[in-house]
């Protein structure tokens, strides 16, 4: 029997153990029922040990015996909930008191629910500190940069470290879902200090990684790297403030941005118009913090954080101070527009030279177009014009 079917059947068990008690005149005693309820705490114990493969929980199988690891458990708090019910309800409606030692039915009890929750802390380590899903060791983190084979050989050792101390708790003696077992809490604390000590490796580790970051994408996948550590209290804080790191990274680029945008006369090259330059360098800068942006936007491992919120809003407000420069900087190129300017597009561009014969000159409007167009009227053309073209005056 599983852990999840023995809920459905306390019920009518503790039932039929009140009813031994209210009508039985030989086993109605509280030493009697105690010991009764005790031996339904430790079959219920039996069965879900059953339920438990040791050998999966340290070959890796994280997944599966976090859930069967869980199930018993609830089996457990199932249990009892339904005693206190039934003792809640016998209380009220009979005149004889509730009389068992209630401490000693659960007592076994409580002690196995730790145990399960101690070997669920195992199976979390195993995912943390070794990479281990279920059955399987996940890939290896690529780390960029000069210190990148550095930062890989610390993680393996952080690994190979966590291998040993979890093998010296796999050989614990005397039985580890063994509740009467007492060396398991002597083991079980030294996994846990190693495990600690591992936990300060790891925050270095983090460190020492993002000494090498200078730009918010390469932090975004650092971040994402050590995320499944990030459950673990001790190097949460450290995530939280490498996080913090990163959206000051960001505020750093929207400042320069800014700063670029209240520059009166910004840089154009010379092919470039006035107007159509300005919002073409606008949309430029624009760019530049929307992919910064859609890198933070996509990193949905980020904590949600103060400054994360702050720095959003400030990118918010950049963008529609740009959007509203663009649209000032349009305006103002169509108050410099002719009204009749399609009829410009009559011109031809080229025209018979009336200086010399038989060349052609550029015939471009020196006011309304490109300021490119400008160095065309320093290049003679010297093209023979054909004898069937009309002179354009």
């Amino acid at each position: 029997m599983k852990p999840k079917d023995i809920s459905e059947k306390l019920p009518k068990l503790i039932s039929l153990i009140r009813i031994i008690w209210v009508n039985s005149p030989h086993y109605n005693t509280r030493e009697r029922l105690t010991s009764l309820f005790r031996k339904m705490s430790n079959e219920i114990i039996r069965l879900c040990c059953h339920s438990i493969s040791l050998d999966r929980i340290f070959e890796g199988y994280v997944s599966s015996s976090k859930e069967d690891l869980q199930g018993c458990i609830s089996c457990c708090h199932a249990w009892k909930d339904h005693y206190l019910r039934a003792v809640q309800m016998h209380t009220q409606f009979s005149s004889r008191g509730w009389v068992l030692d209630q401490t000693s039915i659960f007592a076994q009890v409580d002690a196995f629910v730790q145990r399960c929750k101690d070997l669920i802390e195992v199976c979390e380590c195993q995912y943390h500190f070794a990479r281990w899903e279920d059955g399987k060791q996940g890939p290896l983190p690529c780390f960029f940069g000069a210190q990148g084979p550095q930062i890989t050989r610390n993680l393996l050792e952080i690994e190979d470290i966590f291998h040993r101390n979890l093998q010296m708790l796999r050989a614990v003696r005397g039985g580890i879902l063994d509740v009467k077992n007492t060396s398991w809490h002597e083991d079980y604390n030294k996994f846990r200090a190693g495990v600690k000590d591992l936990e300060v490796m790891t925050q270095n580790l983090i460190t020492s990684a993002f000494e090498m970051v200078r730009d918010v994408e390469h932090g975004v996948l650092l971040l994402d790297t050590f995320h499944r550590l990030a459950t673990r209290e001790a190097i949460m804080r450290t995530y939280e403030k490498k996080a913090v790191d990163l959206y000051m990274l960001f505020n750093s680029e929207l400042a320069l941005v800014n700063r670029e945008l209240n520059k009166k006369w910004p840089y154009l090259e010379p092919y470039m118009a006035q107007y159509s330059g300005h919002a073409h360098w606008v949309r430029i800068l624009r760019r530049r913090i929307d992919r910064v942006m859609n890198c933070l936007a996509g990193a949905h491992f980020l904590p949600h954080i103060g400054t994360g919120e702050e720095s959003v809003h400030t990118y918010q407000q950049m963008v529609q101070a740009i959007d509203e420069l663009v649209r000032k900087t349009f305006q103002e190129w169509t108050t410099t527009l002719d009204k009749d300017c399609i009829r410009r597009l009559d011109m031809p561009l080229l025209r018979i030279s009336q200086e010399k014969v038989g060349m052609l000159d550029v015939n471009f409007d020196k006011y309304r177009t490109h300021p490119s167009t400008s160095f065309l009227s320093l290049v003679p053309v010297f093209l023979q014009s054909p004898k069937n073209l009309t002179p354009t005056l």
